[in-house]
């Protein structure tokens, strides 16, 4: 099993202390914790597309291995973490042919010689351990954290989320402001 990669989303508390002097402490609180959960949330659904678009995957099995620990008043942190163990070649359309199982993992299909797939068991991938029937041995695909860990996909993960956070947070400001006039 992969470990976890987590997504801190932080803030320079400095920074929006001074630029939201004129807010009272508890509204700037409100909304800077609204902002960081709405930046995680569309944080998570950024790394479900980035994560598609380098893996066969449904956007269901990614989301599920996509959790989000929301920022509360106590602690301003808002975390993304991907965790899961490997995917199981099923989901990666998986198809019975005559030479194994074809799956397309990471957009071109591939065969996996001598394969099978046995529709009683949740029509999962098996791959014989030798000469005899048995053992048989259960394939599997990348997991997700693995996936994550590209340096290209943290990097622009991150990018979006500090642009995102900005963005959230002034639009949380102004509603904080609307809402005291």
């Amino acid at each position: 099993m992969s470990s976890p990669v987590n997504l801190r989303i932080t803030f320079d508390e400095a920074e929006c202390r001074r630029g939201l002097q004129r807010l009272h402490r508890k509204v700037a609180d409100v909304a800077l914790v609204r902002a960081l959960n709405k930046t995680a949330t569309s944080v998570r659904a950024e790394a479900v597309r980035i994560i598609r678009r380098g893996r066969q995957v449904k956007a269901k099995t990614v989301r599920e291995a996509i959790a989000v620990r929301r920022a509360n008043k106590a602690l301003m942190v808002a975390e993304v973490i991907v965790s899961g163990r490997p995917i199981p070649l099923r989901d990666y359309a998986a198809r019975q042919i005559g030479r194994g199982v074809s799956v397309n993992v990471t957009g071109k299909r591939k065969v996996v010689a001598g394969a099978f797939q046995v529709q009683k068991i949740g029509n999962n991938v098996f791959i014989r351990q030798g000469k005899k029937r048995l053992p048989i041995k259960k394939l599997y695909g990348p997991s997700l954290p693995s996936v994550f860990n590209a340096d290209a996909i943290q990097k622009a993960v991150e990018r979006m989320a500090l642009d995102t956070l900005r963005k959230r947070f002034n639009e949380e400001v102004r509603y904080e402001l609307s809402k005291q006039a």
